[in-house]
């Protein structure tokens, strides 16, 4: 399958890199997490595959990795549901 192909291309590619970072403005391995994150959400058939190449980003930039992620979680979530959950939970919470 071509898909699985590039796939493990895409994560020898990750192994064997010392930085995810752009050098000199070109593009960057780090350009691609919001689209492996993508595949966790859509793709179960090569679930596994990428599962080891978020494994290979959070190796190489864990920071990076949460911050890209947090701003994808936070595009699949609607924003009237995070607010009418925040604001649900602290109405609801009691502090120490």
């Amino acid at each position: 399958m071509l898909q699985e192909d590039g796939l493990n291309l895409w994560l020898s590619a990750l192994r064997n890199t010392t930085t995810i970072a752009s050098v000199d403005g070109a593009p960057a391995l780090s350009d691609l997490i919001p689209s492996a994150l993508g595949l966790l959400a859509d793709d179960k058939d090569v679930l596994g595959t990428t599962i080891n190449i978020v494994e290979s980003y959070i190796f190489l930039d864990a920071l990076g990795v949460i911050q890209v992620g947090s701003v994808f979680v936070d595009s699949l979530v609607p924003t009237k549901f995070c607010r009418y959950t925040v604001h649900s939970f602290s109405k609801h919470s009691r502090g120490p």
